[in-house]
C-alpha cells in the first residue's frame, strides 16, 4: 500500500467522521488519507477551475479519492448491501 492512512480518529473533521461512520455500516473500503492533497486552482481557457482536496483513500485501487467521491463509493456499497 502506497498511501499512508490516518488511523487516529480523533482527528478526523466532522465530514470525514460522518463518511467513515457510513462506510463502516456498509463495509464500504474507504480510509482516511493521513497527507491529503492540497486542493488547488487552475486556469483554462473558460475560467478557473476547482480540484478539490483529496481527503480519503478507496481501497480497492488504492487511489486518493475526494470527499464527494467517498460518498458515492459509500453509497454504491449501501445500495450493494440492501439488495
Amino acid at each position: 500500500m502506497n498511501v499512508k492512512l490516518n488511523e487516529v480518529s480523533d482527528t478526523y473533521s466532522r465530514s470525514e467522521l460522518n463518511v467513515m461512520a457510513q462506510a463502516l455500516e456498509v463495509k464500504a473500503p474507504i480510509a482516511v488519507a493521513l497527507r491529503p492533497n492540497r486542493e488547488n486552482w487552475n486556469q483554462s481557457s473558460l475560467g478557473q477551475t476547482h480540484r478539490p482536496y483529496k481527503n480519503f483513500v478507496d481501497l480497492r485501487n488504492d487511489r486518493k479519492v475526494s470527499i464527494a467521491q467517498a460518498r458515492q463509493i459509500v453509497a454504491k456499497f449501501g445500495r450493494l448491501k440492501n439488495a
